[in-house]
């Protein structure tokens, strides 16, 4: 039976007793022809089947040996890329978390500095609710407003008086007596009073005190000395004392501080 007519490359596999060279077998390339061997020098096709077959399944298998190794080194290469990654993410985060580290410390130095401002800023928020508590005054007792010399919107200056009040409840009028007379006047004596602006009124009084001293004209002292004068006047004018009477029937539409007023002591 004549030979087939098949091409193989025997160099792996067969040495060809006529040929010098070796042959590799390969399906996938016709990379050369190794000549036709006569069937009586050489083995035949058929039975280098079976060693074929093994030969390409050690082939698949060393295939997949080296696929695998490079979905391998595919698969590092993608996790390296994520890790990469990653890391340019967690140091823009760093970086961030820096800058605000560095805000955070600057809130920090400010805080301070705003603590230790606080009781004094305390202080005037105190100062300032204080004041507005005393910017609306109310007068302890009935009075008469007067010498009030300041406009709506004018500055009210602390310390400056804008006015003055004058009690109505109670009036006193002030006698000076001569001191002749002073023996006679007693506290709780009965007085009569009349204003000079109104003397059809008569007003009931009561002696409340009696003057006990007043300021000498001539009494003056120098370096802890008296200095008595050398002259003498002929005429000398008795010293008056003040005697204080206390009005029970005050008219205060009537009665002004300043005003001239007559007394009887009874």
């Amino acid at each position: 039976m004549p030979s087939p007519d098949l091409r193989f490359d025997f160099r792996d596999f067969v040495p060809a007793t006529r040929q010098s060279s070796r042959c590799s077998f390969s399906f996938l390339a016709d990379l050369g022809e190794c000549p036709a061997v006569p069937v009586q020098n050489s083995v035949l096709a058929a039975d280098l089947l079976p060693a074929l077959h093994d030969n390409i399944d050690v082939l698949g298998i060393e295939l997949d040996a080296v696929a695998d190794p490079l979905g391998e080194f595919t698969e590092a290469r993608s996790q390296q890329a994520q890790a990469e990654l990653k890391l340019d993410q967690a140091r823009d985060q760093s970086l961030e978390s820096k800058a605000k580290v560095g805000q955070a410390m600057h809130v920090v130095d400010t805080l301070d500095i705003l603590e230790s401002q606080r009781p004094g800023v305390a202080a005037k928020v105190q100062r300032a609710r204080l004041d507005l508590e005393r910017s609306r005054v109310v007068a302890p007792f009935d009075a008469y407003v007067t010498n009030l010399n300041i406009s709506e919107g004018a500055y009210a200056h602390a310390g400056s008086p804008m006015f003055t009040l004058i009690d109505a409840r109670t009036w006193w009028v002030i006698a000076n007596y001569r001191e002749g007379k002073i023996r006679n006047i007693h506290v709780g004596s009965k007085v009569d009073v009349y204003l000079m602006g109104h003397p059809d009124r008569k007003f009931d009084g009561v002696v409340q005190s009696v003057g006990y001293g007043v300021f000498p004209e001539d009494g003056k002292v120098s370096d802890g000395l008296p200095n008595i004068e050398r002259t003498l006047n002929w005429v000398h004018l008795s010293t008056r004392f003040p005697v204080r009477i206390l009005i029970q029937n005050p008219d205060p539409t009537l009665f002004r501080i300043g005003a001239t007023a007559l007394t009887i002591v009874r």
